[in-house]
């Protein structure tokens, strides 16, 4: 039996328009979600759930989606959390009947030569959290009757996972138009495809020969036709689809710069009050100190720089994450000076799956062909500025090195 599921508004403080209904708050440890904000703002859907199961009713073997963390926390009742590592591969879960069956059990750890040794299990009190970090498959079993409040979140610095996640989708997705002869492949482009033609033919068949402006053969409308579908399906598949994960990064990145110059601003306020305090003043010649700080003050002054600085730099380094994923999504060569970006395994195997002119054709499939190019030609533009924003830091960086060592 699989514990049933619905779907809750969760924490409505993300919601303006709901801020009476507050039914609770995140903890601390998991703040920093990028997805579900946004998700809120523009897309008016969230990864945020209460479960509700019978006792011995369970989740089988899976791993989250998108890629995503989660947290689960457990309003009354008693699970048993069974992990799986990422390392683990995929042939010890098998399938029957369409029904991931779980083939590890309570004394599982008893048989340590099995591939299941390198699994562990926890059992989840009332009141208790568990974190589900990216990627590890788990199954869940309800001891008694449970009730929990869960959250699928991501943060700007792993944006990456979910790109892997979505780069594997499209190419299944693409495996799969592909077996139904309405297969793209942009790499060879200009050797034809008959995939394309025939699907062409059908549109041709429908909009006359003469249905507007062709690309190898194929009017401009059947290729939108195809990454429309194609968006739908992946949005199907993993409820996130080129388009919104593209505006996601865009408008994380426009933030993380924004915040970035009002923290930068604060500081040189800091400072600057900071040297106003040591000034002296000129009273009839007598120079005299304006105030004395006692040392628990400066202790207190100096704690505050450094959680300043803390924060300063954790928003940095998540500005850098998003500059990397960004250029993964733009910028094809990956070995380029503009692109910093570790391409995972995903990534590599993908990447002709979300060239250029793909991922253009999906932003106007989904945007319309006017918005859609004007999102890219953004996209290109900040990339472009976050990029030079980056290289002068890293000048800057050599040059303070270089002035230290002097």
């Amino acid at each position: 039996t699989t514990s049933t599921t619905t779907s809750t508004t969760a924490n409505e403080s993300d919601t303006p328009s709901c801020n009476k209904h507050i039914l609770y708050t995140v903890p601390n440890i998991f703040a920093g979600d990028v997805f579900n904000p946004f998700l809120l703002s523009n897309d008016g859907g969230d990864y945020r759930f209460v479960y509700w199961g019978p006792k011995g009713s369970q989740t089988p073997i899976h791993s989250d989606v998108l890629n995503t963390f989660s947290w689960s926390y457990n309003v009354f009742g008693e699970k048993k959390w069974i992990f799986y590592p990422p390392s683990l591969s995929s042939y010890m879960f098998t399938s029957i009947d369409n029904k991931v069956k779980d083939k590890a059990t309570s004394n599982h750890n008893n048989n340590p030569n099995e591939d299941t040794k390198y699994c562990f299990e926890i059992i989840q009190k009332t009141g208790e959290t568990v974190y589900v970090p990216s990627g590890w498959k788990h199954s869940v079993h309800n001891l008694q009757e449970t009730l929990s409040i869960n959250h699928n979140w991501i943060t700007p610095s792993t944006l990456d996972q979910m790109f892997s996640c979505i780069l594997s989708e499209i190419e299944a997705i693409d495996q799969e138009m592909t077996d139904w002869g309405m297969g793209i492949d942009d790499d060879n482009a200009d050797n034809g495809d008959d995939d394309i033609d025939d699907w062409g033919s059908t549109f041709r068949r429908r909009h006359g020969p003469d249905g507007g402006d062709c690309i190898r053969g194929v009017s401009i409308e059947t290729l939108i036709e195809l990454y429309r579908i194609r968006e739908d399906m992946l949005r199907g598949c993993v409820g996130l689809d080129v388009t919104t994960f593209c505006v996601l990064v865009s408008d994380c990145l426009s933030q993380s710069l924004h915040n970035l110059f009002l923290l930068q601003k604060q500081k040189e306020v800091v400072n600057g009050q900071d040297q106003n305090d040591m000034h002296i003043v000129d009273t009839n010649r007598n120079v005299c100190l304006l105030s004395e700080q006692s040392n628990q003050e400066q202790q207190q002054q100096q704690t505050q720089q450094q959680e300043q600085d803390d924060f300063l730099w954790e928003n940095w380094f998540d500005f850098t994450c998003l500059v990397n994923m960004l250029n993964c999504i733009l910028f094809e060569e990956k070995g380029s000076s503009l692109s910093s970006c570790d391409a995972t395994s995903a990534t590599k195997r993908s990447s002709k799956h979300l060239n250029r002119e793909s991922l253009r054709n999906r932003l106007c499939a989904k945007l319309g062909e006017r918005m859609g190019d004007k999102v890219l030609q953004t996209m290109f533009k900040l990339a472009k500025a976050c990029n030079l924003l980056l290289q002068g830091a890293e000048s800057t960086e050599t040059n303070d090195e270089e002035n230290r060592s002097l």
